[in-house]
């Protein structure tokens, strides 16, 4: 798919989130959004974000149901209830934003930026932030790798029974590495030339086509149908 789709998608997708009301039509966004991630994305990835989807609706459903018991109380389930309502509501974006890191290379995003005319200095921070999260995930596995050597359980249970030690444990290499790697991909993307004055050149040059200007035709029309009907 042309990264200037899947961008200028996602950045649609996180400006509507903030217009559209009613757990009915928010939820109609999510399942679009997840029909965009089955038809664009790795299957893998598809049925774990649609896993969690499920989780957190089922777990708002649950809390709605559960303060409706308890219409003259105030307790945790009524705090829990809209806070689960503003978290699926944004959770189209944060899907958009996974399937960003998940599907789009460094290349093709910076070379869209690039061909949105997005400022250089905003360039270098973004290709950062896009390499950040997928490497700290995979310190955090080195890391969880290296305390089951020495023989530290990292399992769940460990943060209910020794919440302090388990903190200490991941949380400070976790900060540590995080350095680094920030510094890693800093240097890594002045590499790319990003740093450069003059405009970056690429291999592939990215155009809009008649199927990319249809489907971006459609993606406005149904965002500007879900905010006209949250009116």
């Amino acid at each position: 798919m042309n990264p200037l789709i899947t961008l200028l998608h996602m950045i649609s997708t996180c400006i509507v989130v903030f217009f559209v009301w009613g757990i009915k039509l928010q939820l109609l966004h999510v399942g679009i959004v997840l029909l965009f991630v089955f038809l664009f994305s790795d299957k893998k990835f598809f049925f774990r974000t649609l896993l969690w989807s499920l989780f957190i609706i089922l777990i708002y459903f649950y809390l709605d149901l559960k303060s409706a018991e308890y219409e003259s109380d105030i307790n945790y389930v009524k705090i829990l209830a809209p806070a689960f309502l503003v978290f699926i509501q944004m959770l189209p974006a944060f899907i958009m934003i996974g399937f960003l890191v998940n599907r789009l290379k460094i290349t093709e995003f910076i070379n869209a930026l690039t061909r949105l005319k997005v400022h250089k200095n905003l360039v270098l921070p973004l290709s950062v932030t896009l390499r950040f999260f997928p490497m700290l995930k995979q310190e955090i596995g080195f890391i969880k790798d290296a305390m089951r050597i020495r023989g530290l359980n990292t399992s769940a249970v460990s943060w209910i029974t020794k919440p302090m030690q388990t903190f200490e444990l991941i949380i400070i290499p976790i900060l540590m590495r995080s350095l680094k790697i920030a510094d890693e991909m800093s240097a890594s993307a002045i590499t790319r030339g990003l740093g450069r004055y003059k405009d970056r050149t690429n291999y592939i040059n990215y155009r809009f086509s008649a199927p990319d200007f249809l489907y971006t035709v459609i993606t406005l029309t149904y965002l500007g149908i879900l905010i006209y009907f949250s009116r």
